[in-house]
C-alpha cells in the first residue's frame, strides 16, 4: 500500500501493491483566479473576479489598449481556477454523487442511522449512509465530504469515511472537530470492477454523535478537486481541473500583441512592469535537484519565472538572466516572489531583479542588466511541467514596478481569518491600505467599507487580505455576535488607532497590545479575551479602554500614565493596582472598576471636571480609601454636581458617619451633601 497524508507539508511511506491516499484540509474554499493588469503606480491587490474570460474576450479587452487601459480594467483567466487546496489545474471532471448536499435524496442507503439532509446519527455501532458507484478495476476514486460535530462531542474520533469493496478496506477512519473541516481519500475500484459504496459510518459502540455533514463528491482522477454541488444527476465540471502535475497556461492573444509594454518593447520604449506572486511549496526545497517554471510568459527559450537546482529563483529575458540568493523554502509556507523590469529609477537604465520573501527575509538577486524584452509568444502560464505540489494563490501585474527602489522594502501582506454566519454584518477598516473581503459565499469586495453582508446561508469562514497592513488605522467587527477571530491578527497591523471588536466570540491574548503606541480607542467589552494589561500603561494616547466582562488581568497602577483617557471601563476583569495616583486622570468621563481587584484611594478631584462615572464598589476598595474618597468629593460637589457625577460606594466595612452625612446632607453637611449638589451617589452598608 502506498500511503500519502497532508496537512501543511507531506509524509511518503509504502507497502504492498495498493494505492491509497488521504488529505485533511482546515477550512479552504474555493476561489477564483484573477490576473489583475494595474495602469498605476500605486500598490493595487491582486482582483479577484466570477467573471468568465475566454482567449478571445481576452485578446479582445487587451489588443491594441496598452496605452489606454485604467486601473480597475481586469484580465480574467476564465478557465485559470484554483480548487480548494488552491491548486491551479485544468481539464475537466465530474463529481458522480448525485444530491451531495441532501442525504436523503433517493440514491443514499442509509444502515442504522437517523439523517436529515446534512446531518447523519448513527443508532447502532457501524450505522452508516452511502451511495454506489461502479468502479473499474485499478482505476483511482477520491470521496470527500466536509463535517463537524457540536462543541460538546469534539474531538470525535470513531466516524469515517466509507468506501466498502475497495482493495483499501471498507473505512478510513477520521477525526472531527466542532469546526468543518474536509476529509478526503483516493482509493483503487474494485477488483474485476463494480460498485463501491462511499459515504460515512461511525464505528462507536453508543453515545453516537449527531454529525452535520455536507459537500459529498466522488471523482474518478488522482488530482484534489474543488467541491462543486450537484443534486438529481452528477456535474460534469468543465473548466480546467485534471492533473496537477501540468499546470496551467493562458492564450494573452494572437502573436502576444497584446500586452507589448509589459513583457515587450513598445514604440521604442523598453518594457517595464512587476510581477507579484503569492506562492506556497508543498515541499521542502531539499528535496529539489532540476529546474522547475513557477511563472510567467512563454518565451522561445526560457521559462520567465523559475527556480533552479541550487534553488536559487531565476528571472529569464530570454537573453540575460538574473538570480537570487538559495532560497531554504520549507514546505506550507507562504512566499511572494517578486519580479521586476524597466527603467530603474536610480541608476536610469534597463535593470530586473528577483526576490523572493516570507515577510521577514528577503532572498533578492542584484539588480542587473535587462535586454528590454521577454520575447513572449502566445502563453502566459503556472507551474508549467512542475510536479511539485504547490498552490498559486494570486498574481500580480504592475504597469509601473511599484518598489520605488526595488526590494529596499517588499510589501507586506496578511490575512485575518473570521467566522461568521451573521444575516447582516457590516465591519469596516480605515487607512490606506488595499484590501480585499473574501466572503464564505464566495464572492470578494474591495476597499474599507464592504458593505451590509449576507453570510447566514454560508460556513461562516471568510477571510479578509490586508496589502502592506501598516497601512490599516481602523478595523471594526462590533456587534457582530457571532464573530470569532484571533485577536492576535491585530499585531500585524502597528499603526492601529481604533480597534473595536465589543459583543463578540473574539478570543486571544491581547498583552501584546502595548507595543501598538498609536492606539486611542481599543474597546473589546463582552469578548473572550484575555491576558495581563499591565503594560497598557504605554498606551499614552488612549482614549477609550475599554474591556469590561473580560478575562483580562493585570496591575493597573501604572494607569496614572493615562492622562487622556475618557472612558476606563475595566468592571467584571481580575485586574488590580493602587489606584491612588489616578488623580491624574482628568480627562476622564467613564471609571468603571467594579467587581475588580483594585484597592486605593483617589483623594483628589479637583481636576475631575468631566466624570460623570465612577464605580468602585465590590472591589478591593476599603472604608478608610472610601472616606477619602467621599471627603474630597465633597469639597469639589458643586463641580461633580454639575455633570452630574453618579457612584456608587460599597465596602467591607462601614464609612464614618462623617462621610454618611456628606452624601446625603445631614448633621453637619444638613442641606450640603453630595446629593443636593447634583450627584446620584448610592452608599450600601455592609451587611
Amino acid at each position: 500500500m502506498w500511503f500519502r497524508f497532508l496537512r501543511g507539508s507531506g509524509y511518503y511511506g509504502s507497502m504492498n501493491d495498493m494505492m491509497y491516499q488521504f488529505w485533511c484540509v482546515d477550512g479552504g474554499s474555493t476561489t477564483d483566479f484573477a490576473l489583475n493588469i494595474d495602469f498605476t503606480t500605486e500598490p493595487v491587490v491582486d482582483k479577484v473576479s466570477g467573471m468568465s474570460m475566454d482567449a478571445t474576450a481576452l485578446a479582445a479587452l487587451l489588443a491594441g489598449r496598452p496605452k489606454d487601459m485604467t486601473s480597475g480594467d481586469l484580465a480574467i483567466a476564465g478557465e485559470a481556477t484554483l480548487n480548494s487546496q488552491g491548486l491551479l489545474t485544468y481539464g475537466s471532471y465530474t463529481n458522480l454523487i448525485p444530491w451531495s448536499e441532501d442525504m436523503t435524496g433517493n440514491t443514499w442507503l442509509p444502515s442504522n442511522a437517523t439523517i436529515t439532509p446534512t446531518t447523519f446519527q448513527a443508532t447502532l455501532q457501524n450505522g452508516r449512509v452511502g451511495f454506489l458507484v461502479a468502479t473499474l478495476d485499478s482505476v483511482l476514486y477520491t470521496v470527500s465530504f466536509r463535517a463537524k460535530v457540536a462543541s460538546g462531542d469534539a474531538p470525535y474520533s470513531t466516524a469515517a469515511l466509507r468506501h466498502t469493496n475497495s482493495p483499501a478496506g471498507n473505512n478510513t477512519p477520521v477525526t472531527l472537530t466542532d469546526v468543518y473541516q474536509t476529509f478526503q481519500v483516493t482509493v483503487l475500484g474494485m477488483v474485476g470492477g463494480g460498485n463501491v459504496q462511499f459515504g460515512i459510518q461511525d464505528n462507536a459502540a453508543a453515545d453516537w454523535a449527531e454529525i452535520t455533514v455536507t459537500d459529498f463528491q466522488v471523482t474518478e482522477t488522482t488530482s484534489i478537486m474543488p467541491y462543486v454541488k450537484t443534486e438529481a444527476t452528477a456535474v460534469v465540471v468543465p473548466n480546467n481541473y485534471s492533473n496537477t502535475g501540468i499546470g496551467y497556461q493562458w492564450d494573452m492573444g494572437v502573436g502576444g500583441v497584446n500586452m507589448p509594454d509589459l513583457w515587450a518593447a513598445w514604440a521604442g520604449a523598453p518594457a517595464q512592469g512587476e510581477l507579484q506572486i503569492e506562492w506556497t511549496p508543498h515541499y521542502d526545497s531539499d528535496i529539489v535537484t532540476e529546474n522547475k517554471a513557477i511563472a510567467g510568459v512563454k518565451s522561445s527559450t526560457s521559462d520567465t519565472v523559475r527556480y533552479n537546482a541550487q534553488l536559487k529563483m531565476i528571472l529569464d529575458d530570454g537573453t540575460l538572466t538574473v538570480s537570487s540568493d538559495a532560497i531554504p523554502w520549507v514546505a506550507g509556507t507562504k512566499y511572494t516572489i517578486y519580479a521586476i523590469w524597466g527603467t530603474h529609477p536610480v541608476e536610469g537604465a534597463n535593470r530586473m531583479q528577483v526576490g523572493v520573501t516570507d515577510g521577514t527575509t528577503v532572498w533578492e538577486s542584484a539588480i542587473e542588466v535587462f535586454d528590454g524584452s521577454f520575447d513572449p509568444t502566445q502563453f502566459f502560464k503556472f507551474s508549467w511541467i512542475n510536479y511539485f505540489p504547490q498552490i498559486i494563490k494570486s498574481a500580480k501585474m504592475l504597469k509601473t514596478p511599484m518598489s520605488g527602489t526595488w526590494f529596499s522594502e517588499p510589501p507586506t501582506r496578511t490575512e485575518i481569518d473570521f467566522f461568521t454566519q451573521g444575516a447582516a454584518i457590516s465591519p469596516t477598516l480605515a487607512g490606506t491600505a488595499d484590501v480585499e473581503w473574501h466572503w464564505a459565499d464566495g464572492s470578494v469586495t474591495t476597499g474599507n467599507d464592504p458593505g451590509v453582508q449576507d453570510m447566514s446561508l454560508t460556513d461562516g469562514n471568510n477571510y479578509l487580505s490586508i496589502f502592506d497592513p501598516e497601512n490599516v488605522t481602523q478595523l471594526d467587527f462590533s456587534d457582530i455576535t457571532d464573530l470569532t477571530l484571533d485577536v492576535d491578527d491585530m499585531l500585524l497591523m502597528p499603526n492601529l488607532v481604533g480597534v473595536y471588536l465589543s459583543d463578540t466570540e473574539a478570543t486571544g491574548d491581547i498583552s501584546g497590545y502595548s507595543a501598538l503606541t498609536s492606539l486611542t480607542q481599543l474597546q473589546m467589552q463582552n469578548t473572550g479575551v484575555t491576558g495581563d494589561i499591565s503594560g497598557y500603561s504605554a498606551l499614552t494616547s488612549i482614549k477609550h479602554l475599554q474591556m469590561q466582562n473580560t478575562g483580562v488581568t493585570g496591575d493597573i497602577s501604572g494607569y496614572s500614565a493615562l492622562t487622556s483617557i475618557s472612558s476606563l471601563r475595566l468592571n467584571g476583569t481580575g485586574v488590580t493596582g493602587d489606584i491612588s495616583g489616578f488623580s491624574a486622570l482628568v480627562e476622564a468621563t467613564y471609571l468603571r472598576m467594579e467587581n475588580s481587584g483594585v484597592t486605593g484611594a483617589i483623594a483628589d478631584w479637583s481636576g475631575y471636571t468631566r466624570l460623570e462615572d465612577l464605580q468602585c464598589q465590590s472591589s478591593g476598595v476599603l472604608a478608610a480609601d472610601a472616606d477619602i474618597m467621599v471627603a474630597d468629593m465633597w469639597t469639589n460637589r458643586v463641580m461633580l454636581g454639575a455633570n452630574p457625577l453618579t457612584t456608587n460606594i460599597s465596602t467591607t466595612a462601614p464609612v464614618t458617619a462623617d462621610s454618611r452625612d456628606r452624601i446625603e446632607g445631614l448633621g453637619t453637611y444638613a442641606g450640603d451633601g453630595l446629593v443636593q449638589a447634583g450627584c446620584v451617589v448610592t452608599y450600601t452598608a455592609p451587611v
